[in-house]
């Protein structure tokens, strides 16, 4: 459930995009935004066990989960640079990087809770 809510979550920023329309704000993970920001900042207080740094003794799901992020956080620095006001001062589209940092957030919730054991084996 939870990688179907980023997979929605994609799927509404690439859409609002191409019609240029506002990113609508999704819950991520059944958050709302100050909810995963919270989470994402406070995870022992949230999910039991505190900020994790990836390892090779995490596994497939964690490595797995970490690429994605990596990949988002890739996506949210090329859209800085394409979404940049012509003048220089801030960017055109902020909803859009919002989005992009909230997905970013759920899933490292998300690497956190595979490392607690909340997705299974």
């Amino acid at each position: 459930a939870d990688l179907g809510d980023v997979l929605d979550t994609v799927k509404a920023v690439m859409r609002a995009e191409v019609l240029n329309k506002p990113a609508p704000s999704v819950a991520l993970l059944g958050l709302n935004a100050d909810q995963l920001h919270e989470y994402s900042h406070r995870p022992r207080l949230h999910l039991g066990i505190g900020h994790v740094t990836p390892s090779v003794d995490d596994g497939q799901t964690v490595a797995t989960l970490n690429a994605l992020r990596t990949q988002v956080r890739e996506g949210e620095l090329a859209a800085y640079a394409a979404f940049a006001s012509p003048d220089g001062d801030g960017v055109t589209r902020p909803d859009i990087l919002e989005a992009m940092n909230r997905l970013s957030s759920a899933l490292y919730v998300m690497m956190i809770k595979a490392k607690a054991g909340q997705y299974g084996a």
